[in-house]
């Protein structure tokens, strides 16, 4: 198959709007652009049987180190237990590095994209994981897209557990989105039953979040930020996603 030329050699997306990797479970193929800083927060509501659990920020930080170059972590994320079994507690830091290998063509408002993940346990009795994911997404208007999204997961030991994602996104400004998704999974109950005896549990979990981006290339005059004080933008977004919706509302 042929590939047009493009101009482009530095990853640069084809708009200036943000590009997440939530809120589904596949990462997003696009880096973020040089000299910005992306943070991506949320929070999950688990449900299996009388169990619920919360646990967030769910906070992904992204620098954009060089061109096509991103450099990312997840900070930890606290656990806990509102209601019936389960337990809670911190997980890790989880650094990580994405190389983008080049400029990503235009779908005409639909997407497909995939990846597959090997997860490391050694305290765990199952010792690894394999995780492969599909998603396929639309572009709403200007502001919104919404996704479907298949995730399996196949231990080492037991049996493996299936997941069907469903969401979407809403744009505010080009540089600030919220965000949701409904996760229905069904996994195996016990994992010494036979596979024909294997019973499944049906577990169920809602994500909210929300993102934004700064640009060391925007600036904003701080006599204008007084204007957008009544500002129609959940409060968890706070200051900082005020002054980046003034660099692109006043541009300087």
């Amino acid at each position: 198959m042929a590939v047009p030329a493009v101009a482009q050699t530095d990853c640069a997306p084809t708009s200036d709007a943000i590009v997440t990797d939530r809120p589904d479970v596949t990462n997003s193929s696009i880096v973020v652009p040089p000299e910005s800083l992306q943070i991506e927060n949320g929070v999950n509501l688990t449900a299996r049987d009388d169990a619920r659990l919360l646990d967030g920020t769910n906070t992904r930080v992204r620098l954009g180190a060089a061109p096509c170059l991103e450099l990312l972590a997840d900070l930890p994320d606290a656990v806990f237990r509102l209601r019936g079994g389960g337990s809670g507690g911190v997980s890790n830091l989880t650094p990580a590095i994405k190389w983008q290998l080049g400029p990503l063509p235009g779908g005409g408002g639909w997407g497909t994209s995939g990846m597959v993940t090997i997860f490391f346990m050694p305290a765990q009795e199952s010792k690894h994981t394999e995780e492969g994911t599909f998603v396929l997404e639309r572009e709403v208007g200007e502001h919104a897209d919404l996704f479907v999204e298949y995730v399996g997961d196949f231990p080492d030991q037991g049996g493996p557990s299936h997941a069907f994602n469903s969401g979407g996104a809403y744009r505010l400004t080009p540089r600030q989105q919220i965000d949701f998704h409904l996760e229905f999974r069904a996994q195996p109950q016990c994992a010494q039953l036979r596979a024909r005896d294997r019973l499944f549990l049906p577990l169920r979990r809602a994500f909210l979040g929300a993102s934004y981006q700064l640009s060391a290339t925007s600036r904003c005059n701080p006599q204008q930020i007084s204007h957008l004080m009544p500002m129609r933008m959940p409060s968890l977004l706070c200051v900082i996603p005020c002054i980046t919706r003034c660099s692109r509302t006043w541009p300087t």
